[in-house]
């Protein structure tokens, strides 16, 4: 850099003040000691030159100086500092670019250099707009100094790094018109000689960033098209002498990344040349010095490339070579190297080498090959990891099933070498790859055996590995070799009569297709293995064994759904467990056999749904389990038993002539209305209520004119009304309130009582109330007033009648609420008044029963209430002391 830097860009700065001349001072030294590499001391010049260009509010000199500031922090790795100075850097150029455009070409450069800030730090949208005003600005200053080396070359770095930033952002089509722009610039004829290896270097940068964005959006032929001319630039930096190991080193990248290219377009041969030209090429960096030992290496990689790429092309000969080429390579680095350095280099280039062996029927050499890798993994300085183990065992696997579909060979002991290389691999570690591994080798190994005629050994190798694979984290995976082994062994069982021999062998062919999720109908022997199942579940029902019977037979029935008649053997089953539960023939808990047999009953009911048979028997075992839990305490598992049982009666009821288990229905809801208070929560209470009044309504639908039942749904409808009111769902209680009074007067035309009557006045009351609460106090008032009527007249026929009595005085006040409400106190008065007068002629009656005395004390507490409205405050505290008196036994 210049160091008369108050001198920028031809036009030299008024710097008559003492500030300025300062500032330049210290900027000027501060250069002199960033080139020298004082970074410390050039910090502290820049620091006292920022100071005093601020001070001599030179915008022009500030600007240089925060530049030259940011450099340095940049090189001295303080990105925030740095990134903090060209910012204000760009802001402070910018400024000065409205009043002097000669700094254009400082605020295009800074503007880039602080794009590419703003892009590693993840800012992409202000990286982009910082690189395109640099764009702008370089395209103006082009226009001025068309011959400027230093503004072009400036340009198309900065349009190659907004390529590479709109490609990153997946703006493709902008990006690839950027690269090409900037190619143009770069074209042969627009490079000054005296810049012309500069020249190339940015077309190659370039070249390949659209070659990179060409791969992205799948144009593979055009991305090698572009780094071939790559290549040829660096072939033609290097014919002229320059840099020449360094450009050996950029033409080895792009030749792989050419030969990768043409494998992908299935160019076999064009790979396979550059890969040729990629191997001698390290093999020429690798001659320049011993520092260049991993140029070797990396030989040897490209010669491994070169083998699997042979090999697809079925030059199996020439893949041998190049592979064994490779291995001499990383063996002998190796040697001179440490030793441990490079087994996962040889690990996999040497396992390779010995597949591809045993596929020449090379046997020998390539086992030979296989064993050296285990030996290898096995020294003490060896790899271990678990990914090399894991590899080791997946090419383990490959030859031996290239071995299976062998013929000529001593089969069997070639197998049993593999299974002794496997087991010093599992000295090591097992993996869930070498699981696989053994079971595959033992598969193979009873595949023989069983076609050498050694029947018995063949089902005892094919039943280990089908154990192997069992015992799998991932069983699923391997379902069709289980059911392929289950074939081949249930084929080639001898008839077995002992039941606990049958047993053994069925279950280990069985087990695994159950765990799979296989039936016998997806195996080659399925008729075989369902009779020797339904065998066992004869078996197991005489012995007693109803739930293994019942499980067998299910078993055979969902693969088989043409035998029947083990399905009448599974109901046969919960039926002789039913019987000998009645009769205490069961040992242990009753309740784990009840809940076996709703679960056994539940299945068949689903198989067969228009059996009303099944559904009967469940719901009557859920009946008679909620009375068992019941009688033993456990009240909320009753009532959900209660519930399931009704809910099956109901199923029961939509299916035809099922009228006679009425009776079996009314008995789950007489126990389950009995059970509701103890539930404690109104939600769960609700829709227990729900499920009782729907069981009601179905009866009645099938019995219309049965009065007790119509008493039943209309109690059960007021009931649910008065749970949706304390819930606060007044409108839904309202209408179940007016079906209850429905039924009530239905009730009373079916038969007339004094009961019914009393029954519907309660639910009248209710609705009074409900109604007052829903503001509608007019339809309450009359409401209760008809309700009132109805006990005035119980009471004319039956004075003494103490539930009547009770009932009228709630109803007188509840009306005594309501005029409260409705600012009618004397009126209000005399309700409660009157209430409480029938208490007290209820006390009369039966002076033993001391529950009136809260209702009335709930009145005198009304009552109180009321006075003190109206002004009477001695009367109204008369009335809550003798209420409390009376509540506490004192009066």
């Amino acid at each position: 850099m210049n160091l008369i830097l108050y001198q920028i860009n031809g036009e030299r700065i008024d710097m008559s003040s003492r500030e300025r001349d300062m500032a330049i001072r210290y900027l000027n030294k501060g250069v002199s000691l960033k080139e020298k590499g004082l970074h410390a001391e050039a910090l502290e010049n820049f620091k006292k030159a920022e100071e005093h260009s601020w001070e001599a509010a030179s915008p022009a000199l500030l600007a240089t100086v925060m530049q030259n500031f940011g450099e340095l922090l940049e090189v001295m790795g303080n990105e925030e500092g740095s990134f903090d100075q060209y910012s204000l850097a760009v802001a402070k150029l910018e400024r000065l670019v409205e009043v002097s455009p000669s700094f254009k070409e400082q605020l295009a450069t800074t503007l880039s250099k602080f794009a590419s800030m703003l892009v590693d730090r993840g800012k992409k949208e202000e990286g982009k707009a910082n690189y395109e005003k640099a764009v702008i600005l370089y395209r103006e200053l082009r226009r001025e100094y068309p011959k400027n080396v230093q503004i072009r070359s400036n340009m198309i770095s900065t349009l190659n790094n907004l390529g590479a930033l709109l490609a990153d952002m997946g703006m493709r089509d902008e990006a690839q018109w950027k690269f090409e722009r900037a190619l143009k610039m770069l074209d042969d004829k627009r490079c000054p000689a005296e810049n012309y290896t500069h020249c190339f270097e940015n077309k190659s940068m370039v070249l390949e960033n659209l070659a990179n964005l060409l791969i992205e959006s799948g144009e593979l032929e055009q991305a090698r098209e572009k780094l071939e001319n790559v290549l040829n630039i660096y072939f033609s930096l290097l014919d002229q002498g320059h840099m020449t190991e360094l450009y050996r080193s950029r033409v080895a990248l792009v030749l792989s990344r050419i030969a990768h290219l043409s494998v992908s377009l299935d160019r076999k041969e064009d790979a396979l040349k550059s890969y040729a030209s990629l191997a001698q090429m390290y093999g020429e960096l690798a001659k320049l010095g011993p520092e260049n030992e991993e140029m070797r290496i990396e030989r040897a990689s490209v010669l491994a490339s070169m083998a699997d790429l042979l090999e697809g092309m079925h030059e199996d000969n020439e893949a041998i070579s190049r592979y064994e080429e490779a291995l001499g390579i990383l063996k002998d680095v190796q040697a001179s190297e440490e030793p441990s350095k490079y087994p996962s280099m040889i690990i996999p280039v040497q396992l390779d080498l010995s597949r591809l062996l045993v596929s020449q029927d090379r046997v020998a050499e390539g086992l030979e090959k296989l064993e050296k890798v285990i030996e290898l993994i096995s020294l003490p300085s060896g790899e271990k990891d678990m990914q090399a183990i894991d590899l080791v065992y997946s090419y383990l696997m490959q030859i031996c099933e290239q071995l299976s579909a062998k013929m000529g060979y001593e089969v069997p002991g070639v197998f049993a070498q593999l299974l002794g290389m496997h087991s010093k691999l599992s000295s090591l570690r097992i993996t869930q790859e070498g699981q696989v591994c053994k079971a595959r080798i033992m598969e193979a190994l009873g595949r023989i055996q069983m076609d050498a005629g050694e029947k018995k050994l063949a089902v005892g190798t094919l039943m280990e590995a089908v154990d192997i694979y069992t015992q799998l984290n991932d069983t699923y995976n391997y379902s069709s070799e289980i059911a392929d082994l289950s074939d081949i062994i249930e084929a080639n069982m001898p008839h077995i009569k002992d039941a606990e021999e049958l047993q053994s062998i069925y279950y280990g062919i069985t087990e695994p297709l159950k765990e799979e999720g296989l039936v016998p109908e997806q195996t080659a022997h399925a008729g075989s293995i369902m009779d020797t199942q339904e065998r066992l579940a004869d078996m197991a029902l005489d012995k007693g064994r109803y739930e293994q019977a019942f499980d067998l037979y299910l078993e055979i029935y969902s693969a088989d759904r043409s035998r029947e008649g083990v399905l009448n053997k599974a109901a046969d089953v919960l039926g002789k467990l039913e019987a000998d539960m009645h009769l205490n023939k069961r040992s242990g808990n009753i309740l784990k056999d009840m809940e076996f047999l709703t679960k056994g009953y539940a299945l068949l009911a689903e198989m067969e749904p228009a059996d009303s048979e099944h559904r009967r028997n469940l719901a009557a075992i859920e009946k008679e389990m909620g009375k068992v839990l019941l009688d033993t305490g456990h009240v909320d598992d009753a009532r959900q038993r209660y519930c399931q049982a009704l809910d099956n009666y109901l199923v029961l009821m939509d299916m035809p002539g099922n009228k006679h288990h009425l009776k079996g229905m009314y008995a789950v809801l007489k126990e389950l209305t009995a059970l509701l208070p103890a539930i404690g929560d109104k939600e769960k209470e609700l829709q227990c209520q729900e499920k009782i009044t729907l069981s009601y309504s179905r009866m009645c639908e099938l019995d219309p004119l049965d009065a007790g039942l119509v008493e039943d749904l209309a109690a059960s409808l007021d009931h649910q009304a008065s749970l949706l009111a304390v819930l606060d769902r007044k409108k839904d209680a309202y209408e179940l309130l007016n079906q209850a009074l429905d039924k009530y007067e239905l009730l009373y035309q079916l038969e007339s009582s004094y009961k019914h009557a009393g029954k519907a006045a309660v639910a009248m009351n209710n609705m009074g109330t409900l109604l007052a609460r829903m503001g509608r106090k007019e339809e309450a008032k009359q409401m209760l007033e008809d309700a009132l009527r109805i006990y005035n007249y119980l009471l004319d026929q039956e004075p003494d009648n103490t539930e009547h009595m009770v009932h009228a005085a709630c109803t007188l006040d509840n009306m005594g609420t309501l005029f409260a409400n409705m600012d009618r106190p004397e009126d209000a008065k005399h309700m409660y008044e009157s209430a409480l007068q029938i208490y007290m002629d209820a006390t009369g009656v039966d002076p033993d029963d001391a529950s009136y005395n809260e209702y009335a004390a709930l009145t005198m507490e009304n009552l109180g209430a009321v006075l003190e409205r109206m002004g009477r405050r001695d009367d109204a505290k008369w009335m809550h002391e003798n209420a409390k008196k009376l509540r506490n036994g004192e009066a």
